[in-house]
């Protein structure tokens, strides 16, 4: 609020510090607004990086701010450095009991259940009036890692009158049954269920995956083959997976990218069915999406784009990706990019690729690299030879497979007679007369 000086009038400078505020606060909250939004679609990047311009002076959003933070840094599995933002948001006014629940499921996410059992404990009060379900199965998974198998048989074999109240209270116990691998048993009680459960989309995608799991394909189609959900898309192309229908199964994974563009189930079985319908165009990007903003994956995306990019030919491409990874590496790859290396050195025209990794791979016992370091031996440019169109060498008499043929042995052996004894001693008697 502007003061008023002792004439009673505003001065110059308060009013100029006040639209100030107003203007940077209202910047503010315009980057709040983008970055949930961000959040909410799953571009974890953007969101983070609205949340970035955010001035940290501004203490009446940091509260705020460093919340929306701690959720980016849960979703994208960073748990104690959501923590971290929580404990800062709670300096920032933020009320213990408003992050407690974000805190338990941290604590879940790093296996430090004693720890999340007491915060269950603290949060308990806070949350019960308003998440009845939700605690039940919190409580279900505390158990679990607590071993405290009586409580979890009970929750597993259902009291009718509780479970089967409400769609959402079917749902957490169907879930619950799939984290603990008890498909059989929810198989038994899935003809019991109310019959308004089954005009949930959810409450069908959790049975089709029960029946799915439990390899009753066409049962799980029947729940799921007229849902158009990327859950259910998943469960479809992991059908068609199953019986290798590979085209069918890719259509489905498409669809359900693009109802769901984030869905890591749909991007590493897309990826894998690219790989082996021999698409290799579409490779390099959804490699690309798999990985974004997991920094501790460079290795692997690097490792598979240059595969991809090797099949497509992109040889520039191809070389960029091995020196990065030299570097990654220290010069010291492992054998399987060793041999990519030596085979982008054969087709690319580098002699220190080609000699420097087939002499490696050599070593460690790879046949074909031998071969390509012998051969260095014997021809100049060992590349240049090998990507010849014309013919280098005549042709085999009767082929490789000649050679290989042991040679025909005779099933008698006997003497061949090319000239007479009594022929010869004939000669010797004419040249004594």
């Amino acid at each position: 609020m502007i003061k008023r000086s002792e004439s009673g009038y505003y001065s110059d400078i308060g009013v100029i510090k006040y639209r100030d505020d107003v203007n940077r606060r209202s910047a503010d909250l315009e980057f709040l607004s983008m970055a949930k939004l961000h959040m909410i679609s799953g571009d974890l990047v953007k969101a983070k990086h609205f949340l970035d311009k955010i001035e940290d002076h501004n203490s009446q959003v940091m509260a705020v701010k460093e919340s929306y933070r701690a959720f980016a840094h849960f979703i994208d599995g960073e748990y104690p450095q959501s923590l971290l933002a929580l404990a800062r948001s709670e300096k920032h006014l933020m009320r213990p009991s408003e992050t407690c629940m974000l805190k338990l499921l941290n604590n879940i996410g790093m296996n430090q259940y004693q720890s999340a059992s007491r915060i269950y404990q603290r949060c308990y009060p806070v949350i019960s009036p308003y998440a009845t379900d939700h605690i039940s199965w919190l409580e279900m998974i505390l158990s679990l890692q607590g071993n405290e198998l009586k409580k979890l048989n009970n929750y597993l074999v259902p009291s009718k009158e509780k479970i089967f109240s409400s769609n959402d209270r079917i749902r957490l116990w169907l879930k619950a049954g799939l984290y603990m691998n008890q498909e059989q048993l929810l198989e038994q009680y899935i003809p019991e269920l109310p019959g308004e459960s089954f005009y949930s989309q959810s409450t069908r995608e959790l049975i089709g995956l029960i029946y799915f799991r439990l390899g009753k394909h066409q049962q799980a189609l029947d729940f799921i083959d007229d849902l158009r959900t990327p859950n259910a898309e998943n469960i479809k192309g992991n059908i068609y997976l199953a019986q290798n229908k590979y085209e069918l199964a890719l259509g489905h994974f498409k669809l359900a990218l693009k109802r769901k563009p984030t869905s890591l189930n749909a991007l590493e079985r897309v990826l894998s069915l690219n790989w082996i319908l021999g698409l290799w165009d579409d490779g390099p990007d959804i490699i690309k999406r798999i990985t974004l903003n997991r920094s501790e994956e460079v290795i692997p995306q690097l490792t598979l784009d240059t595969i991809f990019q090797l099949k497509q030919e992109n040889y520039s491409k191809v070389a960029r990706n091995i020196g990065e990874l030299e570097f990654v590496f220290n010069h010291h790859l492992p054998v399987e990019l060793e041999i990519i290396a030596s085979h982008l050195g054969l087709v690319h025209g580098d002699k220190r690729l080609l000699s420097v990794y087939s002499n490696s791979a050599c070593r460690k016992f790879d046949g074909i690299s031998c071969w390509l370091a012998m051969q260095q031996l014997i021809w100049p440019d060992v590349g240049k030879t090998a990507m010849r169109e014309d013919r280098v060498l005549s042709d085999i008499k009767g082929g490789i497979s000649y050679l290989k043929s042991p040679p025909p042995v005779r099933e008698s052996l006997s003497e061949v007679v090319y000239i007479e004894q009594t022929l010869i001693e004939k000669l010797d008697q004419e040249q004594l007369h």
